[in-house]
């Protein structure tokens, strides 16, 4: 028995340091908590898309789901990406179920200023569905032909038949302004990246995107559920947000 009873009182003695210790610990994790809390989250906002009254468009406007692409005619990656989604564009277009916005950014200045020009000169007299068909074969000579002279050929060539005005199409100082707005919202919506394509799709209606968005995999974006963001021409990434 005598043996036995300072090793009790051992015990006890360890058990409440240990106690006393862990108690300290915890206060003054709270003290830090309070005194460093940690960085504030970051208020949501919503960001207005600079879409411009003349950017071409097809398909319904209460479509469910909206595409906005950003373009430049001469974009290599551009037209790699259209040639393939071509189909899907037209079947879910026809279907009722998507609605096309092919927004200019301009990334091969100063040409594609002039481009950009005679496609809305082209444009105004065209209609919807057929300046839809006049971009995609301007992208086919791109992808066939690698050949922005040819590009140039055929929409001087439609302009011509059209016997159009450029009287009111955008200015290489509209297209300038475009693009640096665009870059700006991106930038407040957390995309890092920019260029062409970039595509945001849209869900339910929405025109304005929230942000901040979070990373959803290499060059794409989640934003507040109700938006995507696509940086390059991710072509299976875009066919499986566009028929999710």
């Amino acid at each position: 028995m005598k043996g036995r009873r300072p090793r009790r009182m051992q015990l006890h003695t360890v058990l409440a340091v240990a106690l006393a210790v862990a108690f300290a610990a915890a206060v003054a994790a709270v003290v830090h908590t309070l005194v460093h809390p940690g960085p504030p989250s970051q208020p949501q906002q919503l960001v207005k898309l600079p879409v411009p009254p003349w950017a071409i468009s097809v398909g319904r406007p209460d479509a469910p789901v909206t595409l906005v692409e950003l373009f430049d005619v001469h974009c290599p990656y551009c037209a790699l990406a259209h040639v393939q989604l071509d189909g899907l564009y037209k079947r879910l277009v026809a279907e009722g179920r998507l609605r096309l916005v092919l927004v200019d950014y301009i990334t091969h200045p100063p040409l594609s200023y002039y481009s950009h020009a005679l496609l809305h000169c082209a444009h105004r007299l065209l209609g919807e569905n057929a300046t839809y068909r006049l971009v995609t074969a301007l992208y086919e000579v791109l992808v066939r032909e690698r050949n922005f002279s040819r590009q140039i050929e055929l929409l001087e060539s439609a302009v011509r038949k059209l016997n159009a005005t450029c009287a009111g199409a955008p200015t290489p100082g509209e297209l300038e302004n475009l693009t640096r707005a665009w870059d700006e919202a991106l930038e407040r919506l957390g995309v890092r990246e920019g260029g062409t394509p970039t595509f945001v799709v849209l869900r339910g209606g929405a025109a304005a995107v929230p942000g901040p968005c979070s990373p959803a995999g290499r060059y794409a974006y989640s934003c507040g559920g109700t938006a995507e963001i696509v940086v390059g021409a991710d072509v299976e990434r875009l066919r499986e947000l566009l028929t999710r």
